[in-house]
C-alpha cells in the first residue's frame, strides 16, 4: 500500500489483539508501518468482527470526509496491486457529474490456482505466481472488497443493518448485494476496468471450488452437482453445543422416527444453520426487502424452500426421518434466522 501509484488520502485500519503480548507486537508493527504510511490512522478497537471494524472506521472517516468521498476496503491477509487505487481514480473520474452512482464495482482479482499455496507479501511474488500458473485472474468476482461506494453509501449501510448481521462472519455478503444493488433497486452501480496490467486485489483465500466451499448455494448448478454426498457437503462444518442440544430435543421431541444417529442430526442441524444465516444476512430470494417485512412470512416461506433445497443435499436419513427433518426443524431454523438477522 505503501507503494501504490496513486495514494489514498487516508488509511483507516480497524485492529485489535487478543494477549497483551500479541498488542505491543502489533503497536510496535504499526509504528513502523506508519514511517512508511503517513496517512494511517489507527482505530484501535475491542475484539469484534471485521464489520464491526468497518463500522467504526466509518464512524470515524465520517469526521473528517465529505459524505461524496469513496472508499475501499481490503480484508488482512490479502494483497493491493499498487495500481489498484489509480484504477478506481481515473474510473471516477471519468464519472464526474454522476452524482446518481453509489458505487462502482471493478471486479477483477487475482487469486490462487489451488487452496494451501505459499504466502506472498509481495507483487513481484503475486506476478510470479500468475507466470507460473500458481495463480490466475478472475473477471467475474462481486466480493465486496471489488467495490468502491461511496462514504454515504458505506454509513447507509450500517445505520441499516441490525447488530447481528454486523457480527455475522457473513456480513460481507450483506454488503456487496447492498453496494451492487440487488436488495436496492434505487442503487445505481457502474461497473469499471482496471488499468493495463492490473488485477487490483490478491485474494489469498481461493474462491469456491466443488467440497472447499462451506455452504450449499442452491441457486447454483455447479454447487448441485459439486454437493453430490453428504460426505462432501459438511466438509468444514463445526457443530456447537447449540446444535447439539437442538438435535437431542428434536429427537426427544419426534421418538416415533425411531433410532437417529445424533451425531449424523447434529451435522445436519449444523450445516441448515449456517445456510440459514448465509441466506438471512444475504436477503436471498423474491420474499425479502430492504425493510421491516424482511421478517413477514412471505420471507420466511422462501428461506424453508431454500433449506429444502439443501437438505436434499446434506441429509441421508430415511423418507420419514426426512420428512420430518422438513415439516419441523426447518421452520424452525428459518424462524430463528429471520428474527436475528432482520
Amino acid at each position: 500500500m505503501a507503494n501504490t501509484s496513486h495514494a489514498p488520502s487516508r488509511v483507516l485500519l480497524g485492529w485489535s489483539a487478543a494477549t497483551p503480548r500479541l498488542r505491543e507486537e502489533a503497536e510496535r508493527r504499526l509504528a513502523a508501518a506508519r514511517q512508511r504510511l503517513p496517512s494511517l490512522e489507527l482505530c484501535g478497537h475491542a475484539a469484534c468482527s471485521q464489520f464491526e471494524h468497518y463500522r467504526s472506521t466509518c464512524a470515524e472517516a465520517m469526521r473528517g470526509e465529505r459524505a461524496d468521498a469513496f472508499v475501499v476496503l481490503s480484508d488482512d491477509d490479502d494483497l493491493w496491486h499498487s495500481r489498484r487505487v489509480e484504477s478506481y481514480a481515473i474510473a471516477l473520474q471519468r464519472m464526474s457529474g454522476t452524482p446518481e452512482v453509489s458505487a462502482v464495482c471493478c471486479p477483477v482479482i487475482a487469486q490462487p490456482v489451488r487452496r494451501g499455496q505459499r504466502a506472498v507479501a509481495l507483487q513481484g511474488e503475486v506476478d510470479a505466481m500468475l507466470s507460473s500458473g500458481e495463480a490466475e485472474v478472475l473477471s467475474d468476482c462481486r466480493e465486496y472488497f471489488c467495490f468502491c461506494a461511496r462514504l454515504a453509501t458505506v454509513r447507509q449501510f450500517f445505520e441499516q443493518t441490525c447488530d447481528a448481521v454486523v457480527r455475522s462472519r457473513y456480513c460481507d455478503l450483506r454488503f456487496a448485494n447492498f453496494c451492487d444493488g440487488r436488495v436496492r433497486p434505487e442503487a445505481v452501480t457502474a461497473l469499471v476496468e482496471p488499468v493495463a496490467g492490473c488485477w487490483m486485489y490478491f485474494y489469498s483465500t481461493r474462491q469456491f471450488n466443488g467440497a472447499e466451499h462451506k455452504t450449499l448455494d442452491p441457486f447454483d448448478a455447479d454447487e448441485r452437482s459439486a454437493y453430490a454426498s453428504s460426505e462432501q457437503a459438511v466438509v468444514q462444518l463445526r457443530t456447537t453445543s447449540a446444535d447439539e442440544a437442538l438435535s437431542r430435543e428434536f429427537a426427544a421431541r419426534h421418538q416415533w422416527l425411531g433410532a437417529v444417529d445424533l451425531g449424523a442430526l447434529a451435522t445436519v442441524v449444523a450445516s441448515l444453520r449456517m445456510n440459514a444465516e448465509v441466506f438471512a444476512v444475504q436477503m436471498r430470494g423474491a420474499g425479502w426487502a430492504w425493510d421491516e417485512r424482511a421478517t413477514s412470512e412471505a420471507a420466511q416461506a422462501v428461506m424453508c424452500q431454500l433449506l429444502n433445497d439443501c437438505v436434499e443435499q446434506v441429509s441421508d436419513f430415511s423418507a420419514a426421518q426426512l420428512r420430518s427433518v422438513r415439516e419441523v426443524l426447518i421452520p424452525e431454523l428459518a424462524q430463528e434466522a429471520a428474527q436475528i438477522y432482520t
